[in-house]
């Protein structure tokens, strides 16, 4: 099994047989007797002691059947064929029967340990990489029988099925699980070189599919958001098209658009990696609303940009937004200052050349414009730090509320550099 990493030096991983009257290798204890008798006294005590412990927590790791999604029916099957069909599915080209026999335990681990990952859907696992790929049609004798003689096989940490992650190569050295889930408490799965993985160094690699191949692949769910955030994308650059030149556009309409545009996108993005992982839904539901705020947040920092900002730090010329009648937030808070608003309305209502357009950018750099637009950005980033706080104290929700309030600080330390009007 390239890349396994599942036991190794002293990590705290035990494999036990779940099966009755077979006892974990990590219990059966070095006893020196004095005879026979009393040799058989203590082995009969330890394991009498021992299936009183162990029993109700292997019977609980070891249920009846498990409920999987297969394309789009929900299937109810016995695990040790649903290992099997995980073997067909994920190392059917092993040569090796050791490295298969390997691969059914750390299967069986894997799924006894995220059993019930899906359960708001009503099934325990999908039957894609999201889980582990079944394939029960291609389950050949030679897999099945392999799979058999690791039946009840589990890896245990901390006295529940082990999380047993896999995966097909590594190029010669395994990832950390902390730098990958760190919230995930598994010693056993450190860093450490893999001399057997077939595809030593780090080889480059490309994958390429069509944006609709890809959502068919995450499910209906997925397609259907990307649909809904598709039309919402046209209905805001619609919007757009419509208020071009439009001096009197108002800043609901303007709100309306950026939310349609940007802030659908990264919601949808936000949303699509929590389902895809596997989330809750108030989790999903969090995680969108993250999105939604944080998408507000980086428009207007962006409109502002278009604004303040020069052609070296945008890697555009600013100001296309006024050449091009896109009147954002700044310039409809500048259109209504006594100082600035008539002088601007003067110059815009028609397509702007470079001198009007470097006359407008500094009319609406030094107005409140600025000022009023960062605040405005200050509480959505207060919204999605919200949202992002509802996800737990783990390190990705604290990040996710830093990010927040850094992206609308830096907009505050570019709304300092504004330029003078000429």
């Amino acid at each position: 099994m390239s890349g396994a990493t599942l036991i190794g030096g002293a990590d705290p991983l035990v494999g036990v047989p779940s099966g009755p009257g077979r006892l974990p290798p990590a219990f059966r204890l070095g006893v020196r007797p004095t005879g026979f008798a009393q040799a058989l006294c203590y082995r009969s005590i330890l394991s009498g002691l021992l299936a009183i412990l162990l029993c109700p927590t292997l019977a609980a790791a070891a249920p009846g059947t498990l409920k999987v999604r297969v394309k789009s029916a929900t299937v109810e099957m016995a695990l040790e064929p649903y290992v099997a069909a995980v073997l067909a599915g994920e190392c059917s080209t092993f040569r090796s029967d050791d490295g298969i026999k390997a691969m059914a335990v750390a299967a069986r681990s894997y799924a006894l340990n995220l059993r019930g990952r899906h359960a708001a859907e009503g099934y325990d696992l999908c039957a894609t990489t999201h889980c582990q790929r079944l394939d029960p049609a291609a389950v050949t004798p030679r897999l099945a029988s392999l799979a058999a003689q690791t039946a009840g096989e589990v890896l245990w940490f901390e006295g529940k099925p082990a999380f047993a992650c896999y995966s097909r190569s590594c190029g010669g050295t395994t990832e950390d699980a902390r730098a990958v889930w760190p919230d995930l408490r598994a010693p056993f799965l450190r860093s450490h070189a893999d001399p057997y993985c077939a595809r030593q160094g780090a080889g480059e690699w490309h994958w390429s599919a069509r944006a609709a191949e890809i959502a068919a692949g995450l499910g209906t769910e997925v397609a259907a958001l990307l649909a809904a955030t598709l039309a919402r994308l046209c209905q805001g650059q619609v919007a757009e098209v419509r208020s071009a030149f439009e001096i009197e556009r108002d800043e609901d309409d303007y709100l309306r658009c950026i939310s349609d545009k940007t802030a659908a996108l990264m919601s949808t993005a936000c949303r699509i990696g929590a389902l895809t992982a596997g989330l809750n839904r108030s989790e999903i539901d969090d995680l969108s609303a993250f999105g939604e705020a944080f998408g507000m947040v980086f428009q207007i920092r962006d409109d502002v940009l278009d604004v303040v900002a020069t052609e070296a730090e945008l890697g555009k010329p600013p100001g296309q937004d006024l050449a091009e009648g896109i009147y954002t937030l700044p310039v409809q808070r500048a259109l209504l200052d006594r100082v600035v608003g008539p002088k601007l309305r003067d110059l815009l209502g028609h397509p702007l050349d470079e001198t009007e357009r470097e006359e407008a950018r500094a009319l609406v750099a030094s107005s409140p414009g600025i000022s009023a637009a960062h605040e405005i950005a200050r509480g959505y980033a207060r919204a999605a730090a919200a949202a992002a706080t509802r996800l737990g104290e783990g390190l990705i929700p604290k990040a996710l509320v830093e990010f927040s309030y850094n992206v609308v600080d830096d907009l505050q330390g570019s709304a300092v550099r504004v330029l003078a009007p000429s």
